[in-house]
């Protein structure tokens, strides 16, 4: 019996949903009895994963969508979301760059649609860090970052010149400031 079935995801797994005994369907291709190749695996819940696998485990390039609104479109190896990607949160921010384990690790940009900013820079495990730009609809913000949670002493330039030089704390301002407009006062 354990042949046939083999045989039946082998031969029909590419044309037909195969429903597996951990509450999941896959329809792709198979390889010793494991996912391989291209293929597009639901879940219970609702999430749809369509990309590669290799040896059982997400490989290569994928999407996948959650029933949230979560979307991951980009880069897995071994079953981790690692390499390049676009993300789109369920909040309604979304993050270009590249992931290491599911978190933003390396080069990338992320979209705060609450607030309309984007931060760009160079992240590690989720936290933003060395240089920083800030672009927001009236006011941009350049800065060496040292580490999250920490205050710094920077200038954030608005659309019409004015200058506003402070203490911030996690990109918003903290403490006393002076503010410079754009006619020098």
């Amino acid at each position: 019996l354990g042949m046939i079935k083999s045989s039946f995801r082998r031969l029909f797994g590419r044309f037909y949903w195969y429903d597996c005994p951990d509450g999941f369907s896959n329809k792709g291709q198979w390889r010793r009895d494991k996912f391989h190749g291209n293929g597009v695996l639901k879940y219970k819940t609702g999430t749809i994963y369509q990309g590669n696998f290799s040896k059982g485990v997400k490989h290569g390039f994928g999407h996948l969508i959650t029933g949230t609104g979560y979307v991951y479109r980009g880069d897995w190896s071994s079953g981790c979301r690692s390499g390049y990607a676009q993300i789109h949160y369920e909040n309604g921010d979304s993050y270009i760059g590249e992931v290491v384990n599911g978190l933003r690790s390396g080069g990338g940009e992320l979209y705060i649609s609450a607030s309309g900013e984007t931060l760009q820079g160079y992240w590690r495990e989720d936290n933003i860090i060395g240089t920083v730009k800030i672009d927001a609809a009236d006011w941009q913000f350049r800065r060496q970052f040292v580490a999250p949670n920490n205050s710094m002493v920077c200038e954030i330039v608005f659309a019409d010149k004015s200058s506003y030089i402070s203490e911030m704390f996690n990109f918003r301002r903290f403490g006393n400031g002076a503010l410079t407009t754009s006619a020098g006062d």
